[in-house]
């Protein structure tokens, strides 16, 4: 018997919650509506293409000034660097979810962090606040984080957007 999931989830967000950059991408869905009941969160969102693009000019500019966070080694750098010379490595490495590096680039380097939020992908979501994700295709399925902001859990209802 083959089981449908549920046509929406609710999400309990604790004030200890975070999630890493992902994306909630399914086979016939154009997007995903995520619509905050209560609490405070930061999203961090931005489409596929437009992540690789950061990365690269992450790794750019940390190659040019010879400044890398100290998080990084020396070995992830020249992955970094290796990797973001070709978009189509970049692509299948970030849906791979495995590459360690590179997990740990967009997840817990604050300095890569800090330019997303610069670069206007993060925003401060509201109780009554409606945030649409897209989904259809491979590069601009939208990937992002959740920060819960304040003392207080929040809840969010999730549901997908089926393609016509």
């Amino acid at each position: 018997m083959i089981r449908r999931p549920p046509r929406s989830t609710l999400f309990p967000y604790t004030t200890l919650f975070r999630s890493y950059l992902h994306h909630d991408r399914e086979r016939g869905h154009a997007g995903v509506v995520y619509a905050q009941l209560s609490g405070h969160t930061y999203w961090l969102a931005l489409p596929k293409h437009e992540l690789m693009a950061e990365i690269t000019a992450f790794v750019n500019q940390s190659e040019a000034k010879d400044r890398w966070p100290e998080s990084i080694s020396t070995s992830q750098r020249q992955q970094f660097i290796d990797i973001s010379r070709n978009s189509e490595n970049l692509s299948v490495e970030l849906e791979s979810f495995s590459n360690d590096a590179l997990i740990q680039l967009i997840n817990e380097t604050e300095s890569f962090v800090q330019q997303l939020i610069a670069n206007g992908h993060g925003r401060v979501v509201n109780p009554g606040d409606v945030l649409l994700l897209p989904q259809e295709t491979d590069m601009n399925c939208c990937w992002h984080s959740v920060f819960c902001l304040g003392e207080e859990s929040g809840e969010a209802l999730s549901f997908a957007i089926r393609s016509a």
